[in-house]
């Protein structure tokens, strides 16, 4: 039912890496992303979230809270230059989203909001699934001609055994994660 209250927990893993300042998602990769958040925090009724920045780190931005129009705020504020290394930490951003969910004692899943995978995580994350940490979505911020960046997102998925989603003009996206 939509009006069933969603009670696990959700931690947003937005990548800031530079290539998501490109414009081919108009008026950026980033900034639909921001907008998908949105959407998502918007559909999405009851449990807690949470958000996770990582480019060549990983950082806890927001702890999981029910206040949701904080960690939109918090997604709002982020750009790629606040990073400080470039890179793909994103097995180290599920490392630290799984520590939220265990030190809070509670079940979630993991929502990746990105426009690449890069191949040196895949081992990395077929670990990450073997070892049983929460579910994994993926939210794919890419433009039509990006080839080379949706077959590493493929990969990423299959490793981690996770459905991907090509982010979409209208809502279609978001109410697949959701």
């Amino acid at each position: 039912s939509p009006f069933a209250e969603e009670t696990a927990g959700l931690m947003i893993l937005l990548d800031l890496s530079p290539g998501m300042n490109a414009e081919d998602l108009r008026p950026s990769r980033l900034e639909r992303s921001r907008h998908k958040i949105h959407d998502l925090l918007e559909g999405r009724i009851g449990g807690t979230v949470g958000l996770i920045a990582y480019s060549g780190t990983a950082h806890l931005v927001m702890p999981l809270t029910r206040d949701t129009r904080i960690v939109e705020q918090m997604a709002q504020a982020l750009d790629p230059s606040v990073m400080p290394a470039q890179g793909d930490a994103l097995s180290e951003a599920l490392t630290l989203a799984a520590d939220q969910f265990d030190r809070r004692n509670t079940a979630g899943s993991v929502l990746i909001v990105t426009d690449g995978i890069d191949s040196a995580q895949l081992q990395a994350l077929g670990h990450y699934r073997e070892a049983g940490g929460p579910g994994v979505q993926i939210l794919a911020a890419l433009g039509s001609q990006e080839q080379a960046a949706l077959s590493g997102i493929t990969a990423g998925a299959r490793a981690l055994g996770a459905p991907f989603y090509r982010m979409t003009p209208d809502d279609q996206d978001v109410r697949r994660v959701i």
